[in-house]
């Protein structure tokens, strides 16, 4: 899967809240709707970085030319029963039966079924609607904790 290359506009599962300021971090470009990570006190892009803060983009910011801080985020900080609609990883996605284990994040958008301690960040599926339902395999439900 791809990170984002364009702003989430239906961002099923993420509701407004009131949104709290953060730094970013330098040379990034956080599209709307991504999932986020705040690494050394600054918010990117969520990739395979271990045990971070996490959190919903709910505006696009382009720091690609700028240093770390130069720009602020709105984040929504994702807690517990917290549902987001994320991608799936084709490679390895989250199944029925595998709902309420483990997942991992891939990147700003993709969940995957497989991962490791240390390489990837840890989400936990939560709800996932079954290919004939609402949505398709290639979308999952995740709490992210």
């Amino acid at each position: 899967m791809t990170a984002l290359a364009a702003n989430r506009l239906n961002m099923p599962g993420v509701k407004p809240t009131p949104n709290v300021l953060g730094l970013v971090a330098a040379a990034v470009h956080i599209y709307k709707g991504a999932l986020i990570a705040c690494v050394n006190g600054y918010w990117e892009p969520a990739d395979v970085a271990p045990d971070l803060e996490l959190a919903i983009a709910m505006q696009e910011v382009d720091n690609t030319l700028g240093g770390a801080g130069d720009k602020t985020i709105q984040v929504e900080f994702v807690k517990t029963k917290r549902l987001v609609l994320l991608k799936n990883d084709s490679g390895a996605p989250i199944t029925q039966a595998q709902i309420g284990g483990d997942g991992w994040i891939i990147d700003d958008q993709t969940v995957s079924a497989t991962g490791a301690i240390g390489t990837h960040t840890r989400v936990v599926p939560w709800e996932f609607y079954e290919a004939n339902r609402q949505y398709s395999t290639t979308q999952v439900w995740v709490e992210v904790l």
